[in-house]
């Protein structure tokens, strides 16, 4: 995965400590990508095999990409707060932490910034993408199921069958359903999409706010 250019602004002109802990998150965050990104490609290539009868790999994979596209946004806190210093004690950051206390903590220099995380928070995908995550950590493994497609052959061609997995509609469901369709690869595709956007826009944000703007 490309390197994010606006993540790498904010590191411009830190002093030495705040660079090296910046660094750090940044790393990070990059990795986070990847290791998302690689879950998705693992599922793509049981996919390939031509079964998604492996369940253990699956819901793995499945689990995983949710508990890491999410934490993205944790360490994207960790940032914000380097830069805002808004707690000195780092290891009570989160995202919805940093919300709460900016908004406590609210001011016309960082109003810019706060408005920007409150909207991500109400977004429907980020709020699917944190009750997925919420699941597979704290309650059981995410639910989906496979949907077999079998195409008739012709007079010169066999048939044939895909396999699609699809996510439970409510991941909190005792009775789950895929009603809402959620293709695994599709829709989790584009959640990574989404979470890398917004990675940018709240980097730019951060780096008017280094300016004094």
């Amino acid at each position: 995965m490309k390197k994010i250019e606006e993540l790498e602004n904010i590191g411009n002109k830190l002093k030495k400590r705040k660079l090296k802990q910046f660094m750090v998150f940044k790393s990070t965050i990059e990795n986070k990508f990847i290791f998302s990104r690689y879950c998705l490609d693992r599922i793509n290539e049981i996919k390939r095999e031509g079964s998604m009868s492996d369940p253990v790999r699956i819901d793995f994979y499945i689990d995983s990409f949710f508990i890491h596209a999410f934490s993205i946004f944790d360490i994207l806190a960790q940032i914000i707060n380097l830069i805002l210093l808004i707690e000195r004690k780092h290891r009570k950051v989160s995202f919805d932490f940093l919300v709460k206390k900016l908004t406590a903590k609210a001011s016309s220099k960082n109003k810019n910034i706060l408005s920007k995380l409150a909207r991500i928070k109400i977004q429907p995908w980020f709020q699917q993408l944190e009750d997925f995550r919420h699941c597979a950590l704290h309650n059981r493994n995410i639910y989906s199921e496979d949907i077999i497609r079998r195409r008739r052959g012709g007079y010169f061609s066999s048939s044939a069958s895909t396999y699609e997995r699809f996510l439970a509609s409510d991941p909190w469901s005792w009775s789950p359903k895929t009603s809402k369709k959620r293709e695994v690869k599709t829709y989790c595709d584009d959640i990574l999409s989404k979470t890398h956007q917004t990675v940018r826009k709240i980097s730019r944000d951060l780096e008017v706010f280094k300016k004094g703007g």
